[in-house]
């Protein structure tokens, strides 16, 4: 239910996105006497700079939180340790570490885990995922804010002119409109 509710919330943000970096290009390519299209790409450039860096942002803020207080410091890892997956968690290596010596079924398409098998990668301090949760919460709501204070409204880019003489269409009427969009087959 969280991906469907995601999906539909991210859409119109996207849609929106999309309309606004492109109104607000044409509306700085008339200002400054440059081709629109190459304005429109600009644009679009730095918004995914700044796109793609909030996900280098997020990992380094997980690592730094939940590596924080950690005394271990490896100087020196063998092969078999540099072997392991991820963050030293592997299933692979559950397996091959508790003894199983049945082979699955050929049907079976899972490899079966004693469930009393227990990975210290997944021991988190809970006080650490609600540090976690609280700086993401902060960051989503600063950028909230910020959107709300410093992003001009498209009323200022001429919209209220381009929609003067047409009828106001409901939340509703929109929300049929698109689906009636995605019906068509152009």
């Amino acid at each position: 239910p969280t991906a469907f509710i995601l999906g539909m919330g991210a859409a119109p943000m996207w849609s929106a996105k999309c309309t606004y970096l492109t109104q607000v290009a044409h509306r700085f390519a008339g200002l400054d006497g440059s081709d629109p299209e190459h304005v429109v790409v600009k644009f679009f450039g730095i918004f995914f700079f700044f796109f793609q860096c909030n996900s280098i942002l997020g990992n380094i803020i997980s690592t730094s939180v939940l590596s924080s207080g950690k005394t271990d410091v490896y100087t020196e890892l063998s092969d078999s340790d540099m072997a392991k997956c991820g963050s030293a968690y592997c299933p692979a290596q559950l397996v091959s570490s508790s003894n199983i010596t049945e082979t699955p079924e050929p049907s079976s398409s899972a490899t079966a885990i004693p469930e009393d098998l227990e990975n210290e990668n997944f021991k988190t301090d809970i006080t650490k995922i609600y540090i976690i949760a609280g700086i993401y919460l902060a960051c989503s709501i600063s950028a909230a804010l910020i959107i709300a204070f410093f992003v001009d409204p498209l009323t200022r880019f001429g919209e209220d002119e381009r929609n003067e003489g047409k009828e106001k269409l409901t939340g509703k009427q929109l929300l049929v409109a698109t689906f009636r969009h995605m019906k068509k087959k152009n």
